[in-house]
């Protein structure tokens, strides 16, 4: 706001959609909650207002994230964050000089008075790359449940840690049962991976029982997803080409770590606070900012691969799979 820049933003989704993210957000560690002036005006502009929680479970509180209690694993509903952004962007302190596009791609003729294009898109090529060879380091299933299939019991889950199988509230803007679904995620081995559905409903099993709750009748009606998880990390973050505006890659477009918890939405918002930064400080100077950029992007990817790598090597995934995904093979867990 103390700078006379103008910002445009291409959503290619349609704001309805867009706007319709069932995924959830780790507050813990989140750096652009940390100042306390930016998450009141988060406040303000609803990042907080849940008209029902789910009861019984822990981690979905809105507290203030530097008081970590309950092991500090608050979560939020991704639309929640986003309502709040586009609502601070679009305050009349910048005077008209932000807006989105929804629904809207850039076009060749919209390049010629950019200075700097951000992507934040996501599916850049990555290295490793991508290919049969590329051993998956551990992996997942994903459990979407609506909340009328969960039996809630008379007693609350905060003699255990929430997060073990990560289950969680996948909340819904004005959706059905009171704006959440259920959302669990739990880890497979690669027998268990290739095991079909009699373990998957044991895992299942496993991560409601962890958490006190119970399965109705209706287990039909669960969307369930299985997927070898494989970690992509591009280099470098900041590309300055001739025939182009220079282009900085910002969050799943630098870095994949699906789907270890309170990485990916963290380290993006961590690497457009630290471009911004480096923007300000040189003053559109494209190759200071590269160089600026580039060092702290791969900085806070790295700390995201290096932090999925200690979670996957729990899992014995290997020492092929372990190089295939950047990890360093020295310190394997059993």
């Amino acid at each position: 706001k103390n700078t006379d820049y103008h910002v445009i933003v291409k959503e290619k989704r349609e704001r309805e959609e867009a706007f319709a993210r069932l995924n959830v957000l780790f507050l813990k560690d989140n750096p652009a909650l940390e100042d306390p002036d930016m998450y009141a005006s988060f406040i303000r502009h609803g990042m907080c207002r849940i008209t029902d929680l789910p009861p019984k479970i822990r981690g979905p509180t809105c507290e203030s994230p530097g008081e970590y209690t309950d092991d500090g694993k608050y979560t939020l509903p991704i639309h929640k964050l986003q309502t709040a952004i586009l609502g601070m962007c679009e305050d009349k302190q910048f005077d008209g000089r932000f807006h989105i596009d929804f629904g809207e791609e850039f076009t060749p003729g919209e390049h010629e008075n950019v200075s700097l294009v951000v992507d934040a898109s996501g599916g850049r090529w990555q290295t490793p790359p991508e290919s049969t060879t590329h051993k998956p380091i551990a992996h997942g299933a994903t459990f979407n449940i609506p909340c009328r299939l969960i039996g809630l019991p008379n007693f609350t889950t905060t003699d255990a840690p929430q997060h073990k199988y990560r289950v969680l509230p996948s909340y819904l803007p004005g959706g059905e049962c009171d704006e959440y679904k259920y959302y669990v995620g739990v880890h497979l081995t690669p027998e268990e991976y290739a095991s079909g559905d009699n373990i998957l409903n044991l895992k299942l099993k496993e991560a409601l029982t962890y958490n006190h709750l119970e399965l109705n009748d209706g287990a039909g009606d669960i969307k369930v997803s299985t997927f070898p998880i494989k970690l992509k990390h591009t280099k470098p973050a900041f590309s300055q080409r001739d025939d182009v505006p220079d282009v900085a890659l910002v969050g799943d477009s630098v870095l994949g770590v699906h789907f270890f918890s309170g990485s990916g939405v963290n380290s993006g918002m961590t690497m457009g606070r630290e471009l911004v930064g480096c923007v300000q400080d040189y003053n559109m100077n494209i190759n200071e900012i590269a160089k600026c950029y580039n060092e702290k992007a791969q900085k806070i990817a790295s700390q995201a691969i290096e932090k999925s790598c200690t979670l996957a090597k729990q899992y014995n995934p290997g020492e092929q799979a372990l190089r295939d995904n950047g990890c360093d093979i020295g310190q394997v867990q059993s």
